[in-house]
C-alpha cells in the first residue's frame, strides 16, 4: 500500500482525520449526581447535564436520613430507564440495617453498578461496613464512601487497614 502513498493521498487523509477528531465529541463522565437533589426536578438535572455537555452520569441514591434531600435507588432507576445510555446508577441502603445486603445485591441485579455514597454514622471499620466490603467485592462492585470527620465513616486513618485485608 505504501507504493500508493503520495503527497496528495496523505494530505487529503491527515486532513480527514483532522476533521474527524474536531467532530467527535468529547467524552466527559460526571460520576457524581443525585436525582431530585434539595428540591431540583429531573428535567432540571437532565437539562444541566446537557448544557455541560455530559455523555455520561452516574446516579447516586440516598437511603434512610437522606431521602428527604435527594431521590432514592427506585427514583435513579427510574430516571436511568427513562433516558438509556445517559446514565448508570449506584446503589445505597444504611449499612446499620439488616435488610441492607438484600437491597444492595437487588438493585444490583437489576443494573446498578456500583454501591455508594455511603454516608452513614458509621465507622469505616464497623461490622456492618465490613459487610458491604464483603458484598461488594463479591459482586464485582466498586464502592463509593463519604467521609466526614466524627460524623460520616469514621476512621479514615484506620480505612488503610481495610484496604490491605
Amino acid at each position: 500500500m505504501t507504493g500508493n502513498l503520495t503527497r496528495r493521498n496523505f494530505l487529503a487523509a491527515a486532513a480527514a482525520a483532522f476533521v474527524r477528531a474536531q467532530s467527535a465529541p468529547e467524552l466527559i463522565l460526571d460520576i457524581h449526581q443525585h436525582v431530585l437533589y434539595n428540591g431540583r426536578t429531573k428535567d432540571q438535572l437532565l437539562a444541566h447535564q446537557l448544557e455541560h455537555q455530559i455523555t455520561t452520569t452516574v446516579l447516586l441514591p440516598g437511603e434512610g436520613w437522606m431521602l428527604p434531600i435527594l431521590g432514592g435507588n427506585r427514583e435513579c432507576a427510574g430516571f436511568q430507564a427513562e433516558h438509556p445510555g445517559r446514565f448508570v446508577r449506584f446503589a445505597c441502603s444504611d449499612p446499620a440495617e439488616s435488610r441492607t445486603p438484600d437491597v444492595l445485591r437487588g438493585d444490583i441485579r437489576r443494573g446498578a453498578i456500583g454501591i455508594g455514597e455511603m454516608k452513614f454514622h458509621v465507622a469505616v471499620d464497623s461490622p456492618e461496613m465490613r459487610q458491604i466490603y464483603k458484598l461488594a467485592e463479591g459482586l464485582g462492585a466498586p464502592v463509593l464512601i463519604h467521609f466526614e470527620y466524627e460524623t460520616y465513616n469514621t476512621g479514615l486513618e484506620r480505612f488503610q487497614a481495610i484496604l490491605k485485608a
